[in-house]
């Protein structure tokens, strides 16, 4: 009889420590879609500071998701369940370009102006399965450079102008990045504990 109980014992107590987990489970975070409709330069960031997030909290070593739904739509039980939720709210993104400068002769030339991007958002972690607001904190970020933004050629009967979007977008992407980046340092400060 001692002999049974002492050979069970030695075969539920190894299976016993190996139910135990040692590695920290890395909490999953779902990255929520933007509320509401924007125009031009606001629409772009708005989408794009959900994948840069979501990219800047996987190289923070967090199991982070774009949920393709908003707040409301999680909130109402949609989609899959998450440790946190992060939404970038209210969005707001302007470009201007100031003191412009045209460089060139009367057949070729460059203007450069002095482009100013900014962005601000509003970043809210909540907790995922009771939905409290966990942090809120505005961001705000102004980026200014020097660039080119359109080319004119001309001759004794043609002259053409080429404005350079382009230059804005790579404006917007940068700030946008930038912005991701802080937000994703607020998101991991919002998780540790306190």
């Amino acid at each position: 009889m001692k002999r049974l109980l002492a050979a069970a014992i030695l075969l539920l107590v190894p299976s016993a420590l190996f139910a135990f987990d040692t590695k920290r489970q890395t909490p999953r975070i779902g990255v929520l879609r933007v509320a509401q409709d924007y125009d031009h330069g606001e629409g772009y960031v708005a989408k794009t500071v959900v994948h840069y997030l979501r990219d800047e909290l996987r190289e923070r070593g967090l199991d982070a998701y774009d949920t393709g739904l908003t707040y409301e739509q999680v909130a109402d039980g949609e989609g899959e369940d998450a440790d946190y939720y992060v939404e970038i709210a209210g969005a707001g993104a302007n470009s201007d370009s100031y003191a412009g400068l045209g460089v060139g002769t009367y057949e070729i030339g460059v203007s450069v102006d002095l482009v100013v991007s900014r962005v601000a958002a509003e970043v809210r972690v909540y907790d995922g399965p009771t939905g409290k607001l966990l942090k809120n904190e505005t961001l705000h970020k102004r980026k200014t450079a020097v660039m080119p933004t359109s080319v004119y050629l001309g001759g004794s009967r043609l002259f053409a102008v080429v404005a350079m979007p382009f230059v804005q977008h790579a404006q917007y992407r940068s700030i946008t990045r930038s912005a991701a980046r802080d937000a994703a340092l607020l998101v991991v400060s919002a998780l540790e504990p306190q």
